[in-house]
Order: structure tokens, then C-alpha cells, then sequence
């Protein structure tokens, strides 16, 4: 088996996935989706100019010289609160009592707190002076027609959703979410909840992959359970090529007697993209193209498996999406303690970073996920380092 680099492994990966279509969605449905077009603003927001407070709507001009020993008394022409169509404009002399968020009548060119006022119904008392726009907020404040909220390829977030309902949008245009299949193989694996019989092992990759794939927003076509039978297997991945954008396999990379997937995968007219790359964990990792449907084909120990999803899955999925984000973010972190990182060769460990400083297990195995509870970035060792000892600048990725 040949290896290749991560790198080289991933351009790989990524010359190969096709970028989904768009469907437009209502806004409840589009947290966390992508957009597959600019969001852009279709009106002015606030499209009238706006009171911002409760008080009084006035001419600046009529409040020159006013104060509490000589107050500007005004006549009060009609009261409007927020959703009132506005009044006639204002002229000289005159106010309007006025509301927060309700329409700034024309003529009036500032807002008075109701605190510098007395507050009256048919005449009001001001007893301070104020400068034009004061205490109002302006048509287009927030936006104006035509600005670009976000680019295509952006996750939508909260803040996203409220402009989109700001500028009056009931629904968005998304890119569809990536349909991913899971085929779990291996004769030894044991769903959680059955029976554990001898020789048997509780199947935790499931659950790592499962999490993972929602976190990113996926949908999950299926996740089969596949005894090391070619013609179970063969039958698994043509399922899924069926139903699925994307199929994750784990187990049956290796060169054992009982790691088939290289050659059911070929007998099925498959194209083998690359198979083992040079980084531990998951060097068997191998990817394919089965009637046009990538399979990222993993490592069956679960942080083996774990590892490569991040470095090789996540990519995948931003070309597929069309995301601007990057994967992950690349950093640089200090090493509180020494780690021990066996042979030579690449190597990715599990750590937690908090102001520059990584801490991680001195000792983990590929079979190993308890290491990873609390984690929140990929430490990654190059093949020529020493062993990393406590101060030394390791590069990380977040997860």
C-alpha cells in the first residue's frame, strides 16, 4: 500500500466531489444551512425615519435658547405610537407626542425625551435645547436596499435569520444538505444495548461519526452494520450509492485476511483514489468513487477513524457546500508537558488549547476515544519532530 501525504490525499478528495444544488427553505429551517446565493437587503431598514425614544417630535430650531428657567412651549397637534401611519408634518410651533419606534413626522427634525418635558397633553413645556437628528433614528439606519448582508458560502446563523426577516425574506436559498451514508464493518461489532457476547466489542464509532455528521449539518441516510462477508459488503456500499452524496465506511482497509472493502469496492467498477496515507492514525485510509459517489473508507479503530474524518471529511464537505469558512483553523500552541509519540512518522493527537497553551494525554492509542472528552483541536506532529517536550510550539487544529 503506497502512501501518500494528508495533503496530497485531500487535494485528491477534493477534485473529486461534485457541489450540491440549492433549494430555497423557510427561515425556521435554515440555522446552520449554507447560502447558495448573496442575502441581500430588499428594503431600507427602518424604511421611515424613527423615533428612539418615548417624547416629544419637534423643530430643533423652535428649542434655541430653551431651558428650565425659560421652557419652549409648544403646541401638542396629535400623539402616534409604533405602527401609527404618520400625521401631517409639523409646523412652526407645534409638536407631536411621539412613541419609541413610531414614525417621525415630516417637519420635525429631532425627538425630546418626555424627562425634559412636562409632559402635557395640549401644550407641552421643553426645557432644554437640542441639535438636529437628535433621538432619531434615520431611514436606512441599519441597511439600505441593495446591501449585501453575506456572501454565498455563508453559514447562516442567527444573525443572519434576522436580517433576512428584517428585509422582509420568508425564506432563503440553501445549499442542500450533503446525504451521507455509514457502512460500519467488522464481524465483531455490537450495537450498544445488545447483548455483548464473547469475542464481541461495543461499536463506538457509530456514535462518534453519527455525532459528527449532525454537528455539521448533515443528513444521515443509513448506518448499516456489516458482518466481513464480500457480497454483505457489496450489497451495503451499492445501497448506498443509491441513496446517499457521500458514504463513510470504517474497518476492512488494512491488509488482513478479512479487509475487504479494496476489493469489493473494485468489483463493484469502482475507482480506488488513493489507499493509505502517510499519518498515524489511519494510514490504511483509503477513498473511491463508486458510480460517481465518493467513499471515504476509514480505519476501523475509532480514533483512527475519528482523526482522518476531520482531516479528509470536513474539507469535502466545505467544497461540497460551497462554504467560504475554512475546515479548520491552523495555530500555533505552546505544550504544557511532554509527549511521548512512539515511532517515527507524522502523527495526529487529540488536545485541548486554552490561551496558547495545549494540553493532551501523554499516551494515546488508536483504539483509544476516552483521551478525547473535552478536546477541542487535532495536534499535529511531523514525521521528522522529536518527541515534543513541554514548551515546545506544536501547530493545532481546531476542531
Amino acid at each position: 500500500m503506497a502512501s501518500i501525504s494528508v495533503e496530497k490525499a485531500r487535494d485528491i478528495l477534493l477534485n473529486n466531489v461534485c457541489t450540491q444544488q440549492s433549494e430555497r427553505r423557510a427561515l425556521a429551517d435554515c440555522i446552520g444551512r449554507v447560502l447558495a446565493v448573496p442575502l441581500c437587503a430588499t428594503i431600507d431598514q427602518p424604511p421611515f425615519r424613527r423615533s428612539a425614544m418615548d417624547g416629544y417630535a419637534v423643530r430643533s430650531e423652535d428649542l434655541i435658547g430653551a431651558g428650565s428657567e425659560k421652557p419652549a412651549r409648544l403646541k401638542v397637534i396629535y400623539k402616534t405610537f409604533a405602527g401609527d401611519a404618520g400625521g401631517r408634518a409639523l409646523e412652526k410651533g407645534e409638536a407631536v407626542r411621539i412613541m419609541t419606534g413610531a414614525t417621525v413626522p415630516d417637519g420635525a427634525d429631532c425627538v425630546v425625551r418626555q424627562e425634559d418635558t412636562d409632559e402635557g397633553e395640549d401644550y407641552v413645556n421643553i426645557c432644554t435645547s437640542l441639535e438636529p437628528t437628535m433621538n432619531v433614528s434615520p431611514i436606512g439606519e441599519d441597511f439600505r436596499r441593495g446591501d449585501v448582508f453575506c456572501e454565498a458560502g455563508t453559514r447562516v446563523d442567527p444573525y443572519v435569520l434576522s436580517c433576512a426577516a428584517a428585509s422582509g425574506n420568508s425564506e432563503l436559498c440553501v445549499m442542500k444538505k450533503l446525504r451521507v451514508g455509514l457502512i460500519l464493518t467488522g464481524s465483531e461489532l455490537t450495537r450498544p444495548g445488545e447483548a455483548l457476547l464473547p469475542g464481541k466489542i461495543y461499536n463506538s464509532s457509530e456514535a462518534f461519526l453519527t455525532g459528527r455528521l449532525l454537528q455539521l449539518g448533515c443528513e444521515i441516510t443509513a448506518c448499516l452494520y456489516v458482518d466481513d462477508e464480500k457480497e454483505d459488503i457489496k450489497d451495503a456500499l451499492y445501497s448506498l450509492s443509491q441513496s446517499s452524496d457521500f458514504i463513510i465506511t470504517t474497518g476492512g482497509v488494512s491488509v488482513g485476511q478479512k479487509d475487504l472493502l479494496e476489493c469489493c469496492l473494485e468489483e463493484l467498477g469502482a475507482e480506488i483514489l488513493f489507499h493509505g496515507i502517510a499519518v498515524k492514525p489511519g494510514m490504511p485510509t483509503m477513498a473511491s468513487l463508486l458510480n460517481d459517489i465518493p467513499v471515504l473508507s476509514l480505519s476501523g479503530n475509532p480514533y483512527s477513524a475519528a482523526a482522518i474524518f476531520e482531516l479528509l471529511f470536513k474539507p469535502a464537505l466545505h467544497r461540497m457546500l460551497g462554504m467560504t469558512e475554512p475546515p479548520f483553523i491552523k495555530a500555533e500552541a505552546v505544550l504544557a508537558q511532554d509527549l511521548a509519540r512512539g515511532k517515527k512518522g507524522r502523527r495526529i493527537m487529540k488536545g485541548r488549547c486554552e490561551n496558547g497553551v495545549v494540553v493532551a494525554d501523554r499516551q494515546q492509542r488508536n483504539a483509544q476515544m476516552k483521551s478525547g472528552i473535552g478536546t477541542n483541536c487535532l495536534i499535529d506532529i511531523p514525521a521528522d519532530a522529536e518527541s515534543p517536550k513541554k514548551g515546545d510550539t506544536v501547530e493545532i487544529l481546531y476542531w
